[in-house]
């Protein structure tokens, strides 16, 4: 039954919350290789995800933090508000439940 509701929320371009999370992911990597390759050190992050206070739209908030040089860390932040209509029956169950929060990781197979 999972299979059918997924290939229904497909047609309608309706996302699982893991399928927007993978564009988040995208998004996070390239904001940390451009800092990365403009001198900061990526320390962490994490992309919290919530109800908005607008009803009928989620909140993706998006933290990250670089060192530059000793000591002086760089707080990044992105922020999206997203209709909740964009999303599968499933990810609004699991992002209604309440606030989630995951880790931001560095992307990898790059040292720098």
């Amino acid at each position: 039954m999972e299979s059918i509701q997924f290939c229904i929320d497909s047609k309608r371009k309706r996302y699982s919350l893991e399928a927007y999370l993978e564009m988040v992911g995208k998004y996070t990597d390239n904001i940390i290789l451009q800092a990365e390759d403009a001198g900061l050190d990526y320390v962490g992050g994490e992309c919290i995800v919530k109800n908005s206070q607008e009803d009928g739209f989620f909140d993706f908030d998006i933290c990250m933090y670089f060192e530059e040089g000793a000591n002086h860390f760089v707080r990044k932040e992105m922020s999206r508000k997203i209709s909740s209509g964009k999303f599968s029956k499933s990810a609004i169950a699991q992002i209604s439940m309440g606030e989630l929060r995951f880790m931001v990781d560095k992307p990898e197979g790059r040292d720098v």
